[in-house]
């Protein structure tokens, strides 16, 4: 093992640690890392790959009274299976793609430590504080994490079966996506956390909790066992998004209605040239006469916007544009008038709740079709003025 003193500016102080994870634990080798870790505060090492399976002292990661600094150190693909970092100060460090099973971080500082990706089944984390902590993607399943703060920490697509959150503080963690079946969150803080499109099943607890603003879907609240539930006192609390309720919101009662006039206004104008160019070609032309099909009419009158589509084939850019961008948000728009019906008439008839999510897609086509309506009640005012200042004959 390389010797390095406090007083060296540039020792082979990574490849030093390294080698302290590889060995059983060595006080005086400890301390002299930790001293040169003081003398050098900006110093940021980088073991990642190391591995270790065993009891590490937490010293070579500095006590939480410490005034060392490891802030940042670069432990990614680490293999720290069963490591012992009880109490140490490992805020922003790297953990990502690491393998943490067993290992102990109860009381530890993980102040914006990373953890993404990383395997951390059975790890405790007690009492530890994983404030803005990063641990999205990650495995968890049997973790202890009782009374840990986990403010504004981020679970989002984390498997964390089977975990136990007793007491912990969640305040605006993101556990969005997160599987939670088994998962023990009684007494937790909730406040502003935001448990959308997550998993559960019957054995997952919630009451007694703090929910205050707590962002959940309707389908989480119903899959959970009554007993296992929040209170209806609590709940009136939440932010609860039910997909269904959003979803007859926009395009069920008085607004199927509108939809359906906005459809029939957009129609109209087509329909109307169609019928009028269908009489006169059942009693207007004669032998010899130049015509054309009744459909290359049509697309004559799309393609040019309206304008001297007797003449040939002209382009109008605008209209055209406008039309295709209309067609594509009203077939849209039936689609989503179809789907709110077949989901109240299966509700009506199963007496179940109809299964229906959000998804991020989901969520990104409903709010561009909010704007897209707007866009489309312009089109559908031009075309009716377009349609209404059309010349006739008085003769």
């Amino acid at each position: 093992m390389p010797i390095y003193y406090p007083t060296d500016r540039n020792p082979n102080s990574s490849e030093t640690l390294t080698l302290l994870l590889k060995c059983h634990d060595n006080r005086d080798k400890i301390i002299e890392w930790n001293d040169y870790r003081k003398a050098n505060p900006d110093w940021v090492p980088d073991i990642s790959d190391a591995e270790r399976t065993g009891r590490l002292s937490s010293k070579v990661f500095c006590y939480k009274d410490d005034d060392g600094s490891c802030h940042g150190i670069n432990l990614s693909k680490a293999k720290l299976g069963s490591v012992n970092f009880i109490e140490a100060n490992l805020s922003r460090v790297q953990f990502d793609d690491a393998f943490l099973g067993n290992a102990r971080f109860d009381k530890a500082m993980l102040i914006q430590a990373t953890f993404v990706k990383s395997d951390m089944t059975s790890a405790k984390f007690a009492h530890a504080n994983l404030s803005r902590a990063n641990m999205s993607f990650t495995i968890l399943k049997y973790a202890d994490l009782v009374q840990s703060i986990l403010e504004r920490a981020n679970f989002e697509g984390s498997n964390l079966e089977k975990v136990n959150m007793m007491g912990a503080k969640l305040g605006h963690a993101n556990l969005s996506g997160a599987i939670l079946n088994g998962v023990n969150l009684t007494q937790a803080d909730l406040t502003n956390a935001d448990l959308r499109n997550c998993e559960v099943d019957g054995t997952t607890t919630f009451h007694p909790s703090v929910t205050r603003n707590c962002r959940i879907d309707r389908d989480l609240l119903d899959s959970l066992n009554p007993s296992n539930r929040t209170s209806i006192a609590d709940e009136r609390k939440m932010k609860i998004e039910d997909p269904i309720a959003l979803l007859r919101q926009t395009y069920s009662g008085f607004w199927m209605w509108f939809h359906l006039l906005a459809l029939t206004i957009f129609i109209a104008p087509y329909a109307w040239f169609l019928i009028n160019r269908w009489v006169v070609a059942q009693f207007k032309i004669v032998d010899g006469q130049e015509s054309i099909t009744l459909l290359e009419c049509l697309v004559r009158f799309i393609w040019s916007g309206g304008v001297s589509w007797k003449d040939g084939w002209h382009f109008n850019f605008w209209p055209f544009t406008a039309f295709v961008l209309s067609i594509a948000y009203n077939a849209f728009r039936l689609f989503m008038l179809w789907k709110t019906k077949t989901l109240e008439l299966m509700q009506q008839t199963t007496n179940q709740p109809a299964m229906y999510t959000h998804t991020r897609r989901r969520l990104w086509l409903n709010e561009a079709a909010k704007w897209a309506m707007y866009v489309n009640l312009i089109v559908i005012i031009y075309h009716s003025i377009h349609f209404l200042m059309q010349r006739v004959s008085t003769g």
